[in-house]
């Protein structure tokens, strides 16, 4: 059986995104305890719901090949985190990509991400509800949260279950915006809240020191 093929790497498409990706790489800290990496999701989480010492990489828009270039265009190795938190994907769902290659992908994004950090615990995020794509069936989502899932536990990562903490359909409704995409206040205060006890000591999380 052919192997998917892992989506490969690409700058940010739009002029906005390259200047805010400019603007990050600017930010970038001396050292950081946590790292965010991923899209609009990951780009908007609320810096009062991260634990301290976190630094967000996230940018608005961002695919796996976006991801993945930009984990390559900024020296970002000197932060030595503990812990690195991916959240990406939806994007790549919306563009249509199969689901295999987004897993494939992913899997890609952990092994970049190891390269970088070696030790550093790392989190998947799976993706939340949202709202219908035209023409692509829900049950690709669960497909790929379900191998999302299965990806983490081959590799010894840890995962937090958006289905799990936020609900689907009208049950997560209080926990979006009005563009049944974007996580609310409240959302990000539950995806805070088990974040925060997924890194806790003694939680069986595997953020290992990654300091001297």
């Amino acid at each position: 059986m052919t192997e998917p093929r892992a989506l490969g790497l690409a700058p940010p498409a739009k002029p906005s995104a390259l200047r805010r990706h400019a603007r990050l790489a600017a930010a970038v800290p001396a050292r950081a305890d946590l790292v965010l990496v991923g899209d609009s999701l990951a780009a908007g989480w609320p810096p009062d719901r991260l634990p301290a010492g976190a630094f967000n990489f996230g940018l608005p828009g961002d695919r796996i090949q976006t991801t993945r270039w930009r984990l390559r265009a900024v020296d970002l190795g000197p932060l030595r985190p503990r812990a690195a938190l991916v959240w990406v994907g939806t994007n790549n769902l919306r563009d249509g990509d199969p689901v295999a290659e987004i897993l494939a992908g992913l899997a890609a994004v952990g092994d970049d991400l190891r390269r970088l950090w070696p030790g550093a615990g790392l989190v998947r995020v799976t993706l939340p509800w949202r709202a219908p794509v035209p023409g692509r069936p829900a049950t690709d989502r669960d497909r790929l949260n379900a191998g999302l899932a299965g990806l983490t536990g081959r590799e010894g990562d840890r995962l937090l279950d958006a289905d799990a903490l936020l609900g689907t359909e009208g049950a997560a409704a209080r926990h979006l915006m009005a563009d049944r995409l974007h996580l609310n206040a409240a959302g990000y205060a539950v995806m805070g809240r088990a974040l925060a006890g997924l890194l806790s000591p003694g939680s069986g999380s595997r953020p290992a020191p990654g300091g001297d």
